[in-house]
C-alpha cells in the first residue's frame, strides 16, 4: 500500500483530477448503497405489508430510525396512491439511483484518465532523465532490455494499479461503513475475518510480486538479446553464428515462458481463493444472522439487505489485492 501512496505523492500536481475522481467515486458508491438498501423496504412492502408503520417515528441517527422513517413514508404512499402505484414509484426510484450511480462512475473514470496519464508521463520522463544522468559504467552492467521493459511495461502496470486501487479502496470503505451502521454486531465478523483473508491474499501477492520481478528481469534479457541479434545481424551471418544465437534465444525464451506460466498460475489462484474466503465469511454471517432472524433479533428483510451489501465488498477487495502487487 505504501508504494501506491508514494506514486500518488509524486502525482500531486495533478491533484485536481485526483480530487474529482475521488468525489465522483464517493458519489457513485453512495448512490450504489442507496440503490441496494432500497431493496430492504421493498421486501417489507412486498411480503410484510401488514407491518408497515402508520405513525411517524421520532428520527435519530441510527439505522433503525432511518429504516422506520422510510417505512412510514412508504406506508403513507400506500394509503394515498395504493400498493400498485407505490410499487411503480419504487421501481422508478431504483432505476434513477442506478442511473446516478453509473453516471458518477463514468465521471470518476473520466477524470482518472488524465490523472494517471499525466502522472505516468512524468514518471517516464523522470526515469528517462535518470538514464541520461547515469554513468557509462552503469550500462556495462545493466542490460538495455531491462531499461526498455521498465520504461514501457512496468510503468503501464503502475498506471492501471493506481486507478484500480483508488476506486476499490473507496468502495470498500463506503460499503464497510454502511454495514457497521446497519448492524454493528454482525459487522464484527466482517471486521475480523476480512482482514485475515486480506492478509492471506496479500501474502500470495507478495509471492507473485517477487516472481513477477524476476520474470521482468528475464524478459529484459530476452529483449536485450533480440536487440543484440538485430544490431549485429551482419556479424552473426558473417561468422555463421545463427545456430548459437538460436539456441541462446531458445534458452532465454524457455526461462521466460516458465516464469510466465508460474506467475499466471499464482495470479489465477487469487480470484478463486478470495471468493472462497469471502464465501466462508458469508457462510458464517448467514449462520449467525439466520439464528438472529429465528430469535426475532433482526428482521429478515434487513438481514437479506445486509447480505446483499456485504456481497458488494468482495469485487473491490479482489481489485485492491491485484493492484497492490501491480505497483513495484
Amino acid at each position: 500500500m505504501k508504494d501506491i501512496f508514494k506514486v500518488l505523492g509524486n502525482a500531486k500536481k495533478y491533484w485536481h483530477y485526483g480530487l474529482l475522481n475521488v468525489i465522483f467515486n464517493l458519489l457513485s458508491s453512495v448512490a450504489g448503497i442507496f440503490s441496494l438498501a432500497a431493496t430492504i423496504p421493498v421486501l417489507r412492502f412486498l411480503f410484510n405489508s401488514d407491518k408497515l408503520i402508520t405513525e411517524k417515528p421520532e428520527f435519530h441517527l441510527n439505522f433503525d430510525s432511518v429504516y422506520n422513517t422510510v417505512l412510514y413514508y412508504l406506508s403513507d404512499s400506500v394509503a394515498t396512491y395504493g400498493k400498485e402505484k407505490t410499487l411503480f414509484y419504487l421501481g422508478i426510484g431504483v432505476v434513477i439511483l442506478f442511473f446516478f450511480k453509473n453516471t458518477f462512475r463514468y465521471l470518476a473514470l473520466y477524470f482518472m484518465v488524465p490523472f494517471r496519464a499525466f502522472s505516468m508521463r512524468d514518471r517516464r520522463m523522470e526515469a528517462y532523465k535518470k538514464i541520461l544522468d547515469l554513468p557509462i559504467s552503469y550500462y556495462s552492467e545493466e542490460k538495455k532490455g531491462d531499461i526498455l521493459t521498465r520504461l514501457s511495461h512496468d510503468v503501464q502496470e503502475v498506471e492501471y494499479a493506481i486507478a484500480n486501487s483508488i476506486e476499490a479502496l473507496i468502495k470498500i470503505l463506503i460499503f464497510l461503513s454502511t454495514l457497521i451502521f446497519m448492524h454493528p454486531q454482525l459487522s464484527l465478523f466482517v471486521l475480523i475475518l476480512l482482514p485475515l483473508s486480506g492478509g492471506l491474499i496479500a501474502w500470495i501477492g507478495k509471492s507473485l510480486k517477487k516472481r513477477a520481478i524476476k520474470g521482468q528481469d528475464k524478459l529484459g534479457s530476452l529483449i536485450a538479446l533480440l536487440d543484440e541479434s538485430i544490431s549485429g545481424i551482419r556479424i552473426i551471418k558473417g561468422f555463421t553464428l545463427e545456430t548459437f544465437f538460436r539456441r541462446r534465444f531458445d534458452r532465454e525464451q524457455t526461462t521466460v515462458t516458465r516464469l510466465h506460466v508460474l506467475v499466471n498460475r499464482i495470479r489465477d489462484l487469487g480470484s478463486p481463493l478470495s471468493e472462497t474466503l469471502g464465501s466462508i465469511v458469508f457462510g458464517i454471517l448467514l449462520l449467525y444472522g439466520g439464528t438472529m432472524v429465528f430469535n426475532g433479533e433482526i428482521d429478515p428483510e434487513i438481514f437479506l439487505g445486509y447480505l446483499i451489501i456485504f456481497s458488494q465488498i468482495l469485487p473491490p477487495a479482489k481489485s485492491l489485492s491485484t493492484a497492490l502487487y501491480g505497483v513495484r
